[in-house]
């Protein structure tokens, strides 16, 4: 949403709000020029209270050594050594055990692509690509994870009294 139309919303949509307060054009621009005088205040106070936006925060490329400027050393954004290290055991650990066509998948993710690109590039469907991305089992995982989603159920026949059903603690 643009500047204009964050002032037009505040007024238009303010509760209580009674247009016809103003008894001329004169009088409703005056108005208007107030909300937007006010908003723009507002903007100001909420990117300079911010730390992306202080001016505090910023630093000269160059710093005087003696008679010479020298330039200052930026640091990257790359990982250092010890990070991608890091990073290349935790995907390590995220691989073990899985398929090779889930490997691809979880390797996918990792570069960036998309749920929908991953399963365009790999024949699966979306939602198969978010189930190995979360980890879930599968959902035709064969008779012992059928066994393990369903516990086995104990014949519980309800005790009569009165009109109500009581069930028998174990």
């Amino acid at each position: 949403m643009d500047f204009v139309q964050a002032v037009w919303q505040s007024v238009l949509t303010r509760d209580g709000q009674d247009l016809g307060r103003f008894t001329n054009a004169r009088h409703f621009r005056g108005f208007l020029e107030g909300v937007a005088r006010n908003k723009v205040f507002e903007e100001h106070r909420r990117r300079t209270r911010t730390r992306k936006y202080s001016l505090q925060r910023e630093e000269p490329l160059y710093v005087r050594r003696g008679d010479r400027e020298m330039p200052r050393e930026v640091v990257g954004s790359d990982p250092t050594p010890s990070q991608d290290a890091q990073a290349r055991d935790r995907f390590d650990q995220l691989v073990e055990g899985r398929s090779p066509q889930e490997t691809e998948v979880v390797e996918l993710r990792r570069r960036g692509l998309t749920y929908e690109e991953i399963a365009a590039q790999t024949g699966l469907s979306e939602r198969s690509v978010r189930r190995i991305i979360r980890g879930d089992p599968p959902a035709d995982g064969g008779p012992e994870m059928a066994m393990m989603s369903h516990p086995p159920r104990r014949d519980r026949t309800p005790e009569r009294r009165g009109n109500r059903a009581r069930f028998p603690l174990d």
